[in-house]
C-alpha cells in the first residue's frame, strides 16, 4: 500500500476503519480520477458499504487524506469538471 500521511492515519481512526480495509478497497477501485484543481489522484473505494475518497499526492505518491462521500457529490465534481474520471 502507498504510505499514509498523519492526516490520512487520523481519518482512518476517525472513521473507525482499518488500513487493511483501505488497501483492499484500493484493489477494487470504483472510480479512478484526477482532481484538476489540486492536481492529485482521487480513488473512490467502498468500505463496509460506504463510499470513500482516497486522495493521493501526485508529487509524493502518499495518501494525503481519506473521507466519506456519496454518489451525488462524486457526480457533482465530475459534472463540474473538477474530477476527471477514467
Amino acid at each position: 500500500m502507498l504510505p499514509l500521511t498523519q492526516n490520512a492515519k487520523d481519518k482512518i481512526c476517525i472513521y473507525g476503519i482499518e488500513e487493511k480495509e483501505v488497501e483492499a478497497g484500493l484493489d477494487e477501485i470504483i472510480f479512478d480520477c484526477e482532481d484538476v484543481v489540486e492536481k492529485s489522484g482521487i480513488k473512490i473505494i467502498e468500505i463496509r458499504k460506504v463510499l470513500f475518497v482516497v486522495v493521493i499526492s501526485a508529487e509524493t505518491k502518499k495518501i494525503i487524506t481519506i473521507y466519506s462521500t456519496d454518489s451525488a457529490t462524486i457526480e457533482n465534481r465530475r459534472r463540474a469538471g473538477r474530477w476527471i474520471c477514467y
